[in-house]
């Protein structure tokens, strides 16, 4: 059951039902390092094919701009990498 009505939650929902939560933990929409973290490795790239689809769909269901999305998928798996304790 998705709410169809706030499209950050939509977005969401299909993230975790389309890469899964570790997936997300361990990925990120572009797959380069952090600026902020020069530390760290680089996360993984989430499937740009799969990323293309879900926004489509968010957006032909909630009527809203492709242009909304980046913001929401990268904070989404850095919540998912948070509650995974990423990086290990």
């Amino acid at each position: 059951m998705i709410n169809w009505g706030k499209f950050k939650i939509a977005t969401r929902h299909l993230l975790v039902a389309v890469f899964g939560r570790e997936t997300l933990a361990t990925h990120d929409i572009t797959g380069k390092p952090s600026p902020a973290f020069t530390n760290r490795a680089p996360r993984g790239k989430l499937d740009p094919n799969l990323v293309n689809d879900i926004i489509q769909t968010v957006v032909q269901r909630c009527g809203v701009s492709a242009g909304l999305f980046r913001a929401s998928i990268t904070s989404k798996c850095a919540d998912e990498g948070k509650l995974a304790g990423y990086p290990k």
